[in-house]
C-alpha cells in the first residue's frame, strides 16, 4: 500500500509529470525510499511514539502514516480546515467521499436545511464572485452536436495524483492528457484546456508538450474564469477536480476519470475507473449530453458535507473555507494566515478550542 506515496512523492520532489519505471534516477530512488521506510519501521518502535500527527496524508506523510497504523499507532492528519483519525479501514483525509449521502441522512432536519441555504450562497459564490447577487443560475442549452466543445479541466502536475486513493483510469496527469490527446486526432470536437491556478507558471511550461503534440488542443488564457464559459462549452472532463460541483449547475455533464474523488456518492457527475468503459464515454460524448440530469440539491448537499462537516481546530468553517480559497489562489502566503489568525483569537476561542481538541481525540 505504499506505491501511491512513492509515485507523489517523486513526481513532487523532482517536479516531474510522469515517471519512467526503467531509469536509474527513479530505480535510486526507489531504493532510497526503501532504506527509509526501514527507518520508520524501526524508528517508530523503538522511541515508543504514542501518536503520530501529520498535515498530510499523501507524500511520504502517508507513508510514515501508513506504517505508523500499521503498528497501531494513533495517526491524525490536521489540516487548517479539517482533521482526521486515520486507520487502516480510512487511512486518507477524507475516505468517506462516497458515504456522504448516507452520513448526510443522520443530520436533523432543521440543520440539513440551514446547511443548504449556506451552501447554495457559498457554491454560488465561489464561482460567480461579485456577480453571484445580480446573476441568477441559468441552463447551457446551446449544445450543438455536430461539433462538440470539450473543456479539459486540467490538474497541477505534481500536485498529488493518488490523494483520495488508485481508482482512477490513469497513473497520473501526464498519462491522462496523452490519451484525451491521442483521441482528439480522431474527433471534429473543439478541445479547450484550462490549466489548474496552482502554480500556473510550471504548469503552462509542462502543458506546451501537448500542445505541439496534439494540434487540436488550444489553451485558454489565465486570465479566463470558468463562469465566463458556462454557453461556450458542452462537456468537461476532468480526474476528480471542482468543477464536477461548478458546471452541473448550468446542465453542463462533467465526466470524472476517477471513482474516488469528491463527488463521487453523487450521480451528478460521470465516473469511470476503466479505461475501455472512459473510452466508451468519450466516443459517446452526445449521448452523455444527451442524457444528462443534475439534481442540484446533491451539489449543495455535496458542499456543505465536504466544507462544513469535518471535524475542524477552527471554531469557525466560514473562517477556515475562506481562508483556504484565498491561499489556494495566491491571495496570501503562510505567514499572513498565520497573522490573520493570532488577529483574531482570543482566551476564550483558545480554551474552546482546546476542549474541542480533547474531545476529537
Amino acid at each position: 500500500q505504499l506505491g501511491e506515496f512513492i509515485y507523489d512523492e517523486y513526481l513532487r520532489s523532482f517536479n516531474l509529470s510522469t515517471i519512467d519505471v526503467k531509469s536509474n534516477h527513479f530505480n535510486n530512488y526507489l531504493k532510497h525510499i526503501i532504506k527509509l521506510c526501514y527507518f520508520w519501521d524501526k524508528t517508530l518502535v523503538s522511541n515508543e511514539i504514542k501518536a503520530l500527527i501529520i498535515s498530510h496524508s499523501t507524500y511520504l506523510f502517508g507513508l510514515v502514516a501508513t506504517i505508523a497504523i500499521y503498528k497501531g499507532i494513533p495517526v491524525y492528519r490536521v489540516s487548517t480546515s479539517s482533521s482526521f483519525y486515520l486507520t487502516k479501514k480510512f487511512p486518507r483525509s477524507y475516505s468517506d467521499f462516497s458515504s456522504y449521502k448516507q452520513i448526510a441522512k443522520k443530520i436533523s432536519s432543521r440543520k440539513k436545511r440551514d446547511l443548504l441555504i449556506k451552501s447554495k450562497l457559498k457554491n454560488i459564490k465561489f464561482f460567480l464572485g461579485n456577480e453571484s447577487k445580480s446573476t441568477k443560475l441559468k441552463k447551457n442549452n446551446n449544445v450543438k452536436f455536430d461539433s462538440l466543445t470539450i473543456l479539459i479541466s486540467a490538474h497541477c502536475f505534481t500536485d498529488a495524483v493518488h490523494p483520495h486513493g488508485l481508482k482512477n483510469c490513469f497513473s497520473d496527469f501526464y498519462e491522462w492528457l496523452d490519451y484525451l490527446g491521442k483521441f482528439s486526432k480522431k474527433t471534429n470536437h473543439n478541445w479547450i484546456i484550462k490549466l489548474h491556478p496552482q502554480e500556473y507558471d510550471d504548469n503552462y511550461n509542462k502543458i506546451q508538450y501537448f500542445l505541439k503534440k496534439y494540434p487540436k488542443f488550444k489553451l485558454l488564457k489565465k486570465s479566463i474564469k470558468n463562469k465566463s464559459l458556462v454557453n461556450k462549452i458542452d462537456i468537461v472532463l476532468t480526474v476528480y477536480g471542482s468543477v464536477g460541483r461548478e458546471f452541473p449547475l448550468f446542465n453542463i455533464p462533467v465526466i470524472n476519470a476517477s471513482t474516488c474523488g469528491p463527488h463521487c456518492g453523487y450521480k451528478f457527475n460521470y465516473h469511470f475507473d476503466d479505461i475501455k468503459k472512459y473510452d466508451y464515454a468519450l466516443k459517446n460524448l452526445k449521448k452523455f449530453i444527451q442524457n444528462f440530469k443534475c439534481n442540484k440539491k446533491d451539489i449543495y448537499e455535496l458542499f456543505y458535507m465536504r466544507y462544513y462537516i469535518d471535524y475542524s481546530f477552527y471554531y469557525n468553517a466560514d473562517f477556515a473555507i475562506d481562508l483556504n480559497e484565498k491561499f489556494r489562489v495566491g491571495k496570501i502566503n503562510h505567514e499572513e494566515m498565520i497573522s490573520i489568525w493570532l488577529e483574531i483569537t482570543n482566551n476564550r476561542i483558545h480554551d474552546k478550542i482546546y476542549h474541542n481538541v480533547e474531545k476529537f481525540i
